[in-house]
């Protein structure tokens, strides 16, 4: 159940995956390495959001058919591997920002050695395609676009008729932590909180959308063992989070299993009218 574990010969992917200061120090010592690499192995990326929120995306992904598919800010590309292994015919285009994840991401491609999956340097809000796409992946970005109604109209004219639109975001109750008591550093990234069921199905639908499928994520198992380990590389010796990931990871899956009505997290799949 673990994702990531094509990410083993380049630990430093590690610390952008987590992407806090005081957790790359305890990572940086080269002589760490060898370990990082036999760890992500064995257990693929340590982040229980990231695992929880990929486990979250397969579900989904099954219900799709597609034969030409976008991943929009896809990160170091793990969406889109995922999309490339499970549909060998279809062709997968995979884009961010940020040049590192970037490159992280083209030297996992180069050794995996998928044919059908291209990954590239794209600004998002310059989105230039039209009637392209069966498929257009999106996964924690929008609450990070200002206008974030261009984006959706982006997408809604780059696929084709009926194509389909898969977003996860954060709820907007997802400041509400369990471990309030802890400080938590919040991502400067964001531009808004996030959204409510009724704010997303209206910029949905909006901007030419139907909403087919509609899911809280992050429920109390999730987002619970999230914070656990998010607190763990933050206030304990690395050793200590990196024995409690496997077991925090396979209770957070518990969350696929409930209903989750009040979420911290909402996925999304919309049609295109």
């Amino acid at each position: 159940m673990f994702f990531g574990r094509e990410c083993w010969r380049n630990p430093r992917i590690l610390l952008e995956m987590l992407g806090e200061s005081d957790v790359e120090a305890k990572a940086s010592p080269k002589w760490l390495d060898p370990l990082i690499k036999a760890y992500i192995y064995l257990f693929g990326l340590p982040e229980v959001g990231t695992q929880l929120r990929l486990l979250y995306f397969r579900r989904f992904a099954k219900q799709l058919k597609f034969d030409s598919a976008l991943d929009a800010g896809c990160g170091i590309g793990l969406n889109s591997l995922c999309l490339a292994k499970a549909n060998p015919s279809a062709k997968i285009d995979a884009c961010d920002y940020d040049p590192n994840l970037i490159s992280a991401g083209q030297q996992i491609l180069r050794q995996s050695k998928l044919s059908n999956l291209s990954i590239f340097q794209a600004d998002l809000t310059e989105l230039d395609e039209f009637d392209e796409r069966d498929l257009i992946v999106c996964m924690d970005v929008i609450d990070q676009i200002e206008d974030d109604e261009q984006l959706i109209r982006s997408f809604h004219k780059a696929l084709k008729d009926n194509g389909i639109l898969c977003l996860s975001i954060p709820h907007r109750r997802h400041t509400k932590r369990y471990f309030t008591s802890f400080e938590w550093v919040s991502d400067k990234r964001h531009v808004r909180e996030g959204y409510t069921e009724f704010e997303l199905a209206e910029l949905l639908e909006n901007n030419g959308f139907r909403i087919r499928q509609l899911r809280n994520t992050f429920g109390i198992f999730g987002e619970c063992c999230h914070e656990l380990y998010m607190l763990a590389i933050r206030r304990l010796p690395l050793a200590f989070a990196a024995m409690i990931f496997p077991l925090l990871s396979i209770i957070a899956s518990i969350d696929l299993l409930t209903r989750n009505r009040k979420g911290y997290g909402l996925m999304v799949i919309a049609q295109k009218d």
